[in-house]
């Protein structure tokens, strides 16, 4: 499945696009329980570029607390 894709253009005609994916692009347990959960519109990933050079990447994982599911943790890689 695609991630969610925003495209913005500057004056200068650079193309700034963020691809966001959500728990339902994902494998893994945590995110099944997301899923089941009613947390699909939460942002796991987001990648932003300039044309089609990787800026950077924010990831969160996620982890199972009781019958929650919790930010374990924020990274943000800058390319």
């Amino acid at each position: 499945m695609q991630p969610i894709t925003e495209t913005a253009t500057n004056s200068d005609g650079d193309n700034y696009i963020t691809k966001t994916y959500y728990p339902f692009q994902q494998t893994g347990t945590v995110y099944s329980n997301m899923i089941a959960k009613n947390y699909v519109d939460t942002p796991v990933k987001k990648e932003k570029y300039c044309n089609s050079t990787l800026l950077s990447t924010d990831l969160t994982t996620y982890q199972q607390v009781g019958d929650k599911c919790l930010p374990a943790s924020l990274t943000e890689i800058i390319a």
